[in-house]
């Protein structure tokens, strides 16, 4: 288990506060239902995807934009499997700085 999760097993008075991840999952619902109209079962995978990219990108203060232009330049390029890790919105996050 996570040290960060283990304060919780060890001290019963801290209380678990997952506010900052209620409010920005909160305006996704309408997103949710608009996407069930997607016409397949699959865009509504792909809406999925996109919306979690794009919360997870928020979430790392990663401007979405740039971070999709980079990340599809570096496919188109070839970027090699083994570096798929180096694609993930917080590497970016830290390439940026």
């Amino acid at each position: 288990m996570p040290d960060g999760l283990q304060i919780f097993m060890a001290n019963a008075r801290v209380e678990m506060d997952t506010n900052p991840v209620e409010n920005i999952i909160r305006p996704m619902p309408l997103n949710c239902k608009n996407a069930l109209l997607a016409g397949y079962a699959e865009g509504g995978r792909t809406w999925a995807h996109m919306a979690s990219l794009m919360k997870t990108c928020k979430l790392n203060t990663v401007d979405l934009y740039a971070y999709l232009r980079e990340t599809q330049t570096a496919i188109a390029n070839g970027n090699p499997a083994p570096r798929i890790a180096d694609l993930r919105p917080w590497a970016f996050q830290r390439r940026s700085n």
